[in-house]
């Protein structure tokens, strides 16, 4: 088994031992003028990794590289990359199999045979990322909870290095055709976008390699999302009429969002306060309770611990594509497994977006549990008064044209399934069975969510497409991206259309959910909101 250790003199001999091939090899005959001695200073970095303490595998991917490459312009290659490669570091401790920390020599180790591919692919990226690279590097390398370009033992790694590679080909044609989009766009400061200051994040692949990207500028940095935005903006909207009801110290973020022409987006970048003092947090509080309010009457899911923002304003919410969504309206509960998730953060004093230091510790949500209660009854009350403005606001809202995200199945899970496949990729009727468990999954869910029965919902839905969608995603190392888009006739009735990753799979009528009925929950829900019961519902997320 490799532990991570430092070099010994037999490791240095080997490395010295394979700058000197390499010098044998570039030199002849057009570089005569370089030495052995020039070729190792340029790596001075790198072999101050190699002998730093590192597990075998890192340490042979080094001598892998330098014996695979071949000529003066790999030579050069990664004479200008290895200052970037040698900080890709993934797991910094040993896994359960006793490997890591991986690094990016770990997986030229593993796949000895296409160093020089891993090689030229780090170059496209350094071309575009620069300093950036080994983020990008680590962002690909990993497939959720899973590294990619390592098979194990048991599993040819090869074409999980084949996967990688077309991973990062997609992602950099997502990036690519996102530059090229975001060109002629001229920020409010009158900034244009350039990739310079375009920044990659770590946020899930759609629709062909495209991830949220912040633009970094003198006068506030934006987050630009490569999706339809039309309900974010609408739910921002949404908050700002809220807010006219609350008294000031209640009243919550909003961020401005600059929708273009294609209907993605720029956000408002909300920047993140890793401490507040103790009133700080005791105005944060109140505003976090008039979130629970909100979020629970226009059905706001995805309130995880990385889509609520700690700021000295209150919490910012920045990211809405999962809102009005009418069973989380309906529900007789403050808490879901999200918001759970960030009092679990509190309690267990992790360092998330949603969690901030008080007095030098992250503290438990029932510290401030009476400031909490008391945003969250503040909120309630006013929607009490204002409930026929609110209802009529929430009609007008349901039929304004837009598309929610909704997740049939956990992220983690597709990502599974996506490991499962290229672990299966030369074996049709494996691929063939997954796909299956895949295809019950999901509709099993949207049958729920559109409020039909399998055969019912079957019968309106696209099967081969929403198969081979699902494919194509995953085997590109994409998330399939799932919608709904409602649209509502002049009688009331609702009909649901659903869209994976853009392209429509089936239209359904809502069996039970016209938009009367629709009014009607959300109207029972402001009354449940300043109920006792409600009121016991946030006292027990908060612990």
């Amino acid at each position: 088994m490799y532990r991570a250790t430092d070099a010994c003199y037999e490791d240095l001999a080997a490395y010295i031992s394979a700058i000197s091939r390499l010098n044998s090899r570039i030199k002849w005959p057009l570089h005569s003028y370089i030495t052995c001695k020039s070729v190792e200073n340029e790596f001075t970095l790198l072999k101050s990794f190699y002998m730093k303490k590192q597990t075998g595998m890192s340490r042979s991917g080094i001598l892998v590289l330098l014996d695979s490459i071949q000529d003066y312009t790999q030579y050069r290659t990664f004479v200008d990359l290895h200052s970037e490669l040698i900080q890709v570091c993934i797991k910094l401790e040993c896994d359960k199999v006793g490997e890591g920390p991986y690094t990016f020599f770990y997986f030229v180790y593993k796949n000895q045979f296409q160093a020089i591919d891993l090689l030229n692919c780090a170059a496209g990226i350094y071309g575009c990322f620069g300093e950036n690279t080994h983020k990008v590097l680590e962002y690909l390398f990993q497939l959720g909870n899973y590294v990619t370009a390592d098979g194990g033992e048991q599993i040819n790694a090869g074409k999980f290095t084949d996967f990688f590679l077309r991973r990062a080909g997609i992602y950099m044609e997502g990036f690519q055709n996102i530059r090229q989009m975001l060109t002629n766009v001229r920020l409010p400061a009158g900034c244009r976008i350039t990739e310079e200051n375009m920044v990659p994040t770590i946020g899930d692949m759609h629709g062909h390699g495209k991830i949220p990207y912040i633009i970094e500028i003198a006068k506030g940095n934006y987050v630009y999302k490569p999706r339809n935005m039309r309900l974010d903006c609408l739910i921002m909207e949404t908050l700002s009429f809220f807010n006219r009801f609350l008294d000031e110290q209640f009243r919550l973020p909003v961020l401005d969002i600059n929708l273009l022409p294609d209907f993605t987006g720029l956000m408002q970048f909300a920047l993140h306060a890793e401490e507040m003092d103790r009133v700080q947090a005791e105005g944060y509080f109140l505003k976090f309770g008039a979130l629970l309010c909100i979020s629970k009457l226009f059905g706001i899911d995805d309130l995880h611990t990385e889509n609520i923002i700690a700021t000295p304003e209150g919490p910012a919410i920045i990211d809405l594509e999962c809102s009005l969504l009418s069973g989380l309206i309906k529900k007789k509960s403050i808490a879901n497994d999200n918001l759970a998730r960030v009092a679990v953060a509190f309690s267990e004093k992790n360092k998330e977006n949603a969690t901030f230091l008080v007095e030098g510790h992250i503290q438990p949500l029932r510290v401030f549990g009476s400031f909490i209660l008391e945003g969250f009854s503040h909120a309630a009350v006013r929607c009490q008064m204002h409930k026929e403005e609110l209802e009529h606001y929430y009609t007008d809202l349901r039929k304004q044209p837009f598309f929610y995200r909704v997740v049939p199945i956990d992220t983690s899970q597709f990502y599974t399934y996506m490991y499962d496949i290229v672990s299966s990729c030369t074996d049709s009727r494996q691929i063939e069975i997954i796909l299956g468990y895949v295809f019950e999954d999901v509709v099993d869910d949207l049958c729920i969510k559109c409020c039909q029965t399998k055969e019912a919902f079957t019968d309106c839905l696209q099967t081969d497409l929403l198969v081979q969608s699902m494919y194509s995603s995953m085997f590109w190392g994409n998330i399939p991206l799932f919608q709904f888009a409602d649209t509502v006739d002049g009688g009331g009735n609702i009909f649901r259309m659903g869209y994976l990753d853009g392209f429509p799979i089936f239209k359904a009528p809502l069996a039970v959910d016209p938009l009367k009925q629709l009014v009607a929950e959300f109207s029972e829900q402001i009354d449940w909101l300043a109920s006792e019961e409600a009121l016991q519902s946030v006292t027990e997320l908060i612990g």
